[in-house]
């Protein structure tokens, strides 16, 4: 019974390594990642949308993005902070991408303009805080290579994005993975924030 016991153990290490990777359907019961800042995260496909949670655990941090792709990002809803501090209102954006937006191929890229909506949802603040404006916005699809995430190998197309305004420059970069139909941002407004493990939910 023992050398059974311990067969099948073995049996379960000699799995190859792909059986526990991510396909194209992981996105539609969810996957969970981890950041290098070490905070967790979650993304999974509604309707037509990639939904991703950067700050999934426990805590006072909030950032919950609505994109497409995981990187045309529609909506977010953000509190960069990771404790209670006095007067910190949540952010709320609406973003709304004019044209069609293009999936990462590498080489390409998507040119346009987007109309945002920005509030701030914070009961100790009496005026209203909205505000709106235009970003023009290029995403650069990079040259592809293979990268390895939780022991799996993955092909990457690296986004890079700026958006510019008159007065303002804000740039973001994400790893796209075409073969899972999905991307995770890596980098924001010169910080970097690497993707460390990816697994299935």
């Amino acid at each position: 019974m023992f050398r059974i016991a311990v067969a099948a153990f073995m049996a379960l290490l000699a799995l190859p390594a792909d059986a526990l990777c991510l396909t194209a359907q992981s996105i539609d019961r969810g996957v969970v990642f981890r950041r290098a800042d070490g905070h967790s995260g979650s993304a999974i496909r509604k309707d037509g949308q990639i939904f991703i949670d950067y700050a999934a655990e426990d805590g006072v941090r909030i950032d919950l993005r609505q994109t497409r792709f995981g990187i045309y990002e529609t909506a977010m809803t953000q509190l960069f902070k990771d404790a209670p501090v006095m007067g910190a209102g949540t952010g709320l954006f609406a973003q709304r991408f004019v044209g069609k937006l293009a999936e990462p191929v590498a080489g390409g890229g998507w040119r346009g303009e987007v109309e945002v909506q920005f509030d701030v949802d914070n009961p100790s603040v009496v005026e209203s805080l909205a505000q709106g404006w235009v970003w023009g916005a290029e995403f650069s699809f990079l040259s592809e290579f293979s990268g390895t995430l939780s022991g799996c190998t993955y092909r990457v197309i690296p986004v890079e994005v700026r958006f510019r305004t008159a007065s303002r420059v804000f740039d973001q970069r994400f790893v796209y993975f075409p073969e899972l139909g999905f991307g995770l941002e890596s980098k924001r407004d010169g910080v970097t924030n690497k993707v460390m493990v990816l697994h299935a939910r």
